[in-house]
């Protein structure tokens, strides 16, 4: 994400349906707040001000309906995972600079309580000739992929969220040279501190789409912990909120165990949540959806 060549990243179809099949199980039966045979409002803001059931509602053909993008939140609740058996989750590794797919990338796959990755589900596991890293692990997996594909690329880690009930195909995982890593901070207009890692999300909404509109928080931070969101395929500090592509996150931030949150960012309603891990020199990837308080 830190190039200047990085393109928007708009939702796969397969992480789009996945997601929204997900999140489905939050969506009220009825969308509609009441009477659709009377006008109940303008705008957005006449809902709002009505109150109780209408709260976070949208005003549609002058009637207030349950908000598509954000109504789920608050009432999200992940499919229980139902048997045994295994998942496989497909990574498409490509290099930031040049976008070709990256082979030959080695992965061990870590749960989530094994933060250094001491003791692997699975070691070495290869990326093909067309970049893909597939992962197979239980059902219910709820972990991460370590690759290292030093000299030449930037240490990475990609955190599973929800946890893997189903197969899944991340179209957007990039590998970042070495060098694309160090000129991020040239182009934030800062150091970028090597003794500290970078903590980066794709956001979406409730019908699984990549979201405009959110801002990002991390539960701890200084006056070197700089948040950046992608604009027009351009990294920047100035911005406050994602674009479309849901692209943003933290450089400089301390190594440890972190809790990165997605926020509405007009109104600072929390959208969902994450615990990963941040590493000195090491980027983190995850997505952030609607999550269950």
């Amino acid at each position: 994400m830190p190039s200047s060549e990085l393109r928007n990243s708009p939702a796969h179809p397969v992480v789009a349906v996945s997601l929204l099949a997900m999140l489905a199980w939050s969506m009220p039966a009825c969308t509609v707040l009441a009477d659709t045979n009377r006008e109940q409002c303008a705008t957005d803001s006449d809902c709002a001000q009505r109150g109780g059931a209408f709260s976070g509602s949208v005003c549609r053909n002058s009637v207030c309906v349950t908000d598509p993008m954000w109504g789920c939140i608050g009432n999200v609740q992940w499919p229980p995972t139902m048997g045994g058996g295994r998942v496989t989750a497909r990574l498409m590794l490509t290099d930031l600079e040049t976008g070709l797919p990256v082979q030959g990338a080695k992965a061990n796959i870590c749960q989530k309580i094994d933060t250094n990755c001491n003791n692997p589900v699975a070691r070495d596991v290869t990326s093909d000739e067309m970049g893909v890293l597939a992962v197979e692990v239980d059902k219910g997996f709820e972990g991460f992929v370590e690759i290292a594909n030093e000299p030449t690329h930037t240490g990475t880690l990609y955190f599973f969220y929800p946890p893997l009930t189903e197969d899944r195909h991340i179209p957007y995982c990039p590998l970042v040279p070495l060098s694309a890593f160090l000129s991020l901070g040239s182009q934030l207009g800062a150091n970028l501190d090597v003794t500290r890692g970078a903590a980066i999300a794709i956001g979406y909404d409730c019908t699984g789409t990549t979201a405009a509109g959110l801002t990002y928080s991390i539960d701890e931070e200084d006056d070197a912990t700089l948040l950046f969101f992608m604009q027009k395929g351009l990294p920047t500090i100035t911005s406050k909120e994602t674009e479309g592509s849901g692209q943003g996150g933290y450089v400089n931030v301390k190594p440890g165990i972190r809790r990165l949150t997605a926020l509405l960012q007009e109104t600072g309603k929390r959208v969902g949540e994450v615990s990963l891990v941040v590493r000195p020199g090491v980027l983190t990837y995850t997505q952030l959806v609607p999550t269950p308080d």
